[in-house]
């Protein structure tokens, strides 16, 4: 089933950050995917000192459609009353309205069938409110705008089974295109999914799973201290900075 991958590339993030960063990235989709009614996805966020990502698999190519049930004011209710529940949820005539009987007597009842959205399009608005409100604990502004992240934002990559999801924030606009390691390999990569990206990431000195990386800065440490003759203090607060 299709695929989003959804990277947010800026100057450096500080370390303290990074790791909340994550969480609450994948929070945010979690979320927004289940109010918008997807079922049966799964997702894995990373973080980085430039970058924090998040993969979503199994996503519908449509959101499911529904039926929509919204209990409105007695008949017995005041016109005004009526006319607004009427006017406040679109309906033009009275008669497009149910009847039914509760305890406390009869009521109007809205009930109609709402047609679900192409998946892109959900996506589209889901990430479009994940720049505009994410939690960073610390944000600047930057630039004439007023957008804000925790550092200026350079890149956003967003696509949703090889097709780019079209969003613009802090005059950045989306594309299928991330960059390499700032020094080591800064050129531009095209994107077509997560295996592409992770394995273009990494040829271009950039390890994205940040659990990974923290295992292969353990190992090196280990083994230059064991090279030199000598005994690591364990520090995990440093080793996770």
């Amino acid at each position: 089933m299709p695929e989003l991958l959804v990277e947010y590339l800026s100057e450096e993030i500080p370390a303290g950050m990074q790791l909340k960063a994550k969480k609450d990235l994948r929070d945010i989709f979690d979320k927004s995917l289940k109010d918008t009614r997807f079922e049966g996805y799964s997702f894995k966020s990373f973080s980085g000192p430039r970058r924090i990502t998040i993969v979503v698999s199994n996503l519908p190519s449509n959101q499911e459609s529904f039926v929509e049930e919204k209990k409105g004011p007695s008949i017995s209710a005041p016109a005004k009353a009526i006319e607004g529940f009427l006017r406040s949820n679109g309906i033009d005539n009275i008669n497009k309205l149910e009847i039914r009987e509760l305890k406390k007597g009869k009521f109007y009842f809205l009930v109609r069938q709402i047609e679900g959205m192409s998946t892109s399009k959900v996506l589209e608005s889901i990430i479009e409110e994940s720049l505009k409100n994410f939690p960073w604990p610390k944000s600047m502004k930057w630039a004439s705008g007023n957008s804000r992240w925790v550092r200026p934002l350079r890149n956003i990559l967003a696509i949703y089974n090889g097709k780019v999801i079209p969003v613009s924030f802090a005059g950045v606009n989306s594309s299928n295109k991330t960059y390499g390691h700032r020094f080591l390999s800064p050129d531009k990569i095209v994107v077509k999914n997560f295996s592409d990206y992770r394995s273009k990431l990494l040829a271009s000195k950039v390890i994205v799973d940040d659990e990974l990386r923290h295992k292969e800065i353990c190992i090196q440490i280990h083994e230059l201290s064991k090279s030199k003759g000598l005994e690591l203090i364990e520090d995990k607060e440093l080793v996770n900075e």
